[in-house]
């Protein structure tokens, strides 16, 4: 017998374990949001010294208020599948094919 505990499954140990884990969840997932707001934050710097880089082009600066834009919107949308009952959050299954040669 070993003295370990084993960890239950909805708490991933590990930052992989969790992304992976979240692949197979059809619920509101903080690990890809994490990502996906570290790789906004890489975007905005990078076109935040384009803007000085390329003396105030407006082309940078339509990028940079575009990506600010769609980082708000897919934050903004996260919560709101974050806010959804339980209910609304269970997959729905394809009827088996009895059922369907029933309704023909």
């Amino acid at each position: 017998m070993s003295s370990t505990t084993p960890t239950a499954p909805s708490e991933p140990s590990s930052f992989w374990e969790g992304l992976f884990q979240s692949v197979f969840t059809p619920e509101y997932n903080t690990v890809p949001q994490r990502i996906m707001n570290f790789s906004f934050y890489g975007l905005f710097l990078v076109l935040f010294v384009l803007v000085f880089l390329t003396s105030y082009n407006p082309h940078v600066i339509a990028l940079l208020t575009l990506a600010v834009g769609l980082w708000m919107s897919v934050n903004w949308f996260m919560k709101e599948l974050a806010n959804l009952p339980a209910s609304s959050k269970q997959v729905q299954q394809m009827p088996s094919s009895e059922e369907t040669k029933k309704d023909s």
